[in-house]
């Protein structure tokens, strides 16, 4: 599997996109995503399933993060795309049924090999629980800017690579 450092893709971060709901994201990023050659054709609609089955917000105190993925299957090459909304978006809180969170931040995962999924999460959670990373990347407005903060990151040993 390629490491992290490798699934960081430039053209893949996207700042003060506006989304209607959490519903059009995935429609919106899975268009954007299917367009740049990263999935196939049912990328949206299973990453919407996959979200509704299994929710992937998570409240990494004080952010609001999620972490939406989804089967292998409809991902053709391995990325994560790092977007932060205009507006905070709402998704169901992981493990809960009832508890929701506002994500000021998302970061999709396309993953091409199912068993180094588990690894691949615990590295993008032990960057949301770098304070001093998820406030710079907070008062970030640039996707240049935030690529290069998260490279540089990276680089620095911080997330596994």
């Amino acid at each position: 599997m390629k490491g992290f450092n490798e699934y960081v893709k430039e053209d893949l971060i996207f700042c003060d996109v506006c989304y209607e709901s959490k519903e059009d994201f995935f429609e919106q990023l899975s268009n954007v995503l299917r367009e740049k050659g990263y999935v196939k054709e049912g990328f949206a609609r299973s990453i919407k399933e996959r979200e509704r089955r299994y929710p992937t917000g998570l409240d990494a105190n004080p952010y609001q993060v999620a972490i939406p993925h989804t089967d292998p299957k409809h991902v053709v090459e391995p990325f994560i795309a790092v977007v932060k909304p205009r507006e905070a978006l709402v998704f169901q809180a992981m493990g809960s049924d009832d508890k929701v969170v506002e994500a000021e931040f998302l970061f999709v995962l396309g993953i091409t090999e199912p068993t180094k999924q588990v690894s691949l999460l615990q590295n993008v959670i032990q960057l949301f629980l770098d304070k001093e990373t998820m406030d710079a990347l907070l008062q970030l407005d640039q996707e240049s800017a935030i690529y290069q903060l998260l490279k540089d990151k990276i680089n620095r040993g911080g997330v596994c690579s």
